[in-house]
C-alpha cells in the first residue's frame, strides 16, 4: 500500500535535508519545497527559501 504523503510533510522533510545537507543535492531540496509552496500560492515563502538558497 502507498501512503500519499501531504505538502506539510514534504516541506518538513526538505526543511530538514536542507539544514542537515551539503553539495548539489541542496538545489534539489529548495526546488521541492518551491514546488510545493508554489501549489499552496505561497509566495512569500518562495521567495524566501530562494533568497536564502543564494
Amino acid at each position: 500500500m502507498v501512503e500519499l504523503v501531504g505538502d506539510d510533510d514534504v516541506v518538513a522533510w526538505v526543511s530538514r535535508g536542507i539544514a542537515e545537507t551539503r553539495g548539489w543535492q541542496v538545489a534539489q531540496l529548495y526546488d521541492l519545497a518551491c514546488e510545493s509552496y508554489a501549489k499552496r500560492v505561497a509566495t512569500a515563502e518562495v521567495l524566501d527559501l530562494r533568497r536564502d538558497q543564494h
